[in-house]
């Protein structure tokens, strides 16, 4: 995602508008792009778990996203969710979120973030193993 991407680079200039793109490259450090963010939304087609999704909502980011893997599992919630390669929904519903007033992103952000806190920060998912194991040990017992 660089402009060493010679095809990625046609397609941008193909837009007419090639100012609008900025193209960071690899990063080590995602923190620093997501806390420069007011919303995150994800347009992936395929996914597996979301780990990107999990780290805007605990970077206390809105969210909005595309059905794909377990992203509304993640989000806990389809409100802000809508079908793969609809690219009008996914416009439409940003646009909703953005004509949101600021408090209220910033209270589905803070959710967001608690969300991943309790559901699937390591201490939540090392109780989820040992709640798992006790329950097998249990009941073969």
């Amino acid at each position: 995602m660089d402009k060493a991407n010679q095809a990625l680079m046609q397609h941008i200039e193909s837009t007419g508008f090639p100012e609008r793109f900025i193209l960071l490259g690899e990063r080590s450090d995602p923190a620093v792009c997501l806390n420069a963010m007011d919303v995150f939304v994800l347009s992936s087609c395929t996914e597996g778990f979301p780990n990107v999704l999990g780290e805007a909502m605990a970077m206390g980011l809105p969210c909005v996203s595309t059905d794909a893997g377990d992203a509304a599992m993640l989000m806990g919630s389809r409100e802000w969710v809508v079908p793969v390669r609809d690219s009008k929904a996914l416009a439409d519903r940003l646009a909703q979120l953005l004509a949101l007033p600021l408090e209220v992103r910033q209270q589905m952000g803070a959710q967001a973030r608690q969300r991943v806190v309790e559901q699937f920060s390591m201490s939540a998912t090392a109780d989820q193993f040992m709640n798992l194991y006790t329950s097998l040990v249990t009941a073969k017992s």
